[in-house]
């Protein structure tokens, strides 16, 4: 049988989001590996695509105009912290425009006799779709979600609209062949709620890491870098208190690239906010840094998340500093590849940078994104052999 993947992605499998990253580098290990792959994306005017990446506050009224939309940004109302299998993307043009192609299709009598369909969430629109189109012409289906839908360690369960949520969310992933997650702790919540094959592929490193050995106390100046999103589970507080106290505080110098004001995320006033930036200017910032910081929650409900800028981090072979809790599962990353430490106390902290650190790039291997691109070739053609 010839394998041809069809893939659902919302945004444009050349954006920067950790979605398109892992997407574009897959269809690119495909188009290496001669296996033909159909690309739904949501199509962006290159003029609103300039527009998104010079002003990312924009993006939610730029992509779709909807009422859902407008009412989250107006009224700053939230419905993904409480309910997750229903979002703004099931009001959107991709979704429509897509919906009625597939149904089109059906009624013209149209039958596609091959391939595989490999959806990621979110958004939802991508799992609905996906679950359409496989019921529709019987092809196999794979949902990988780089967040859990119902099960989200983070969102508000009320248990009316949690029992809702976690019906529509087995309703909906029920048409899957299999299902892929991105951490361990998520595997395992999800193992035992969708009685369906559960597979585990993190997000990987594009870079090839080299061999490094250095000490941080050493350096003249310190430059940390911590990029991403900001919120009072991402915050500065400690890494703030720890720097305070720090015997080489005068030698650090915290950057910080995010869309968030830093210094309502307890920054301290010699931080230095960088904006934002992205592509090709972004992994060439990562090259003039020290180290690299990542904030998670410190809740039993963050341990499941892995930021998808570790692997971005990892690729460059600087030390990686984490302030989150230390039973979660990016913590485990970092002692097994021993790139990096959970920081709980001071005098961690402070021996973070007195530590020789001898960065081996033989221990990322599992974490290499050709690696995890041939395993999930081989996912996808033992299931098209189970058919």
């Amino acid at each position: 049988m010839t394998l041809n993947v069809i893939i659902y992605s919302f945004y444009p499998i050349h954006s920067s989001t950790p979605a398109g990253n892992r997407l574009r580098s897959f269809t690119g290990y495909l188009k290496k590996q001669n296996v033909p792959y159909i690309i739904k994306s949501e199509p962006l005017p290159s003029a609103i695509t300039k527009l998104i990446l010079n002003s990312q506050q924009h993006i939610k009224l730029l992509r779709t105009h909807n009422l859902i939309r407008y009412i989250k940004t107006f009224i700053e109302l939230h419905p993904n912290k409480y309910f997750r299998s229903i979002d703004g993307s099931l009001f959107s043009h991709f979704f429509w425009r897509n919906l009625f192609l597939l149904l089109r299709l059906r009624i013209l009598g149209n039958d596609v006799k091959s391939g595989i369909i490999y959806v990621s969430y979110k958004p939802i629109a991508n799992v609905v779709l996906g679950a359409l189109h496989s019921r529709l012409f019987g092809l196999p289906l794979i949902i990988e979600q780089r967040d859990l839908i119902s099960l989200f360690g983070r969102k508000a369960k009320p248990p009316l609209l949690h029992t809702i949520d976690k019906y529509l969310d087995k309703a909906l992933c029920d048409s899957a062949n299999c299902l892929i997650f991105v951490s361990p702790s998520q595997l395992k919540k999800a193992s035992g709620f969708y009685n369906k094959p559960c597979y585990l592929f993190t997000n990987g490193i594009d870079n090839k890491p080299i061999s490094k050995k250095l000490c941080l106390s050493l350096n003249k100046n310190i430059r940390i870098l911590y990029a991403g999103t900001l919120s009072k589970h991402r915050s500065l507080d400690r890494f703030s208190q720890y720097l305070q106290e720090s015997s080489c505080s005068s030698k650090l110098e915290l950057h910080i690239l995010s869309q968030q004001n830093p210094f309502e995320y307890g920054a301290l006033p010699q931080t230095q906010w960088l904006g934002v930036a992205t592509g090709s200017s972004y992994y060439q910032l990562l090259k003039n840094y020290d180290a690299f910081l990542v904030l998670e929650g410190h809740s039993v409900d963050s341990v499941e998340n892995i930021p998808s800028k570790i692997f971005e981090y990892l690729g460059h072979s600087s030390p990686i500093m984490a302030i989150a809790n230390p039973e979660s599962n990016l913590v485990s990353i970092l002692e097994a590849t021993r790139y990096g430490r959970c920081i709980t106390n001071q005098v961690e902290f402070d021996a973070f940078f007195s530590k020789v650190w001898t960065l081996d790039p033989s221990y990322l291997t599992p974490y290499l994104r050709n690696n995890i691109n041939k395993k999930l070739l081989d996912l996808l053609k033992s299931i098209t052999r189970d058919l």
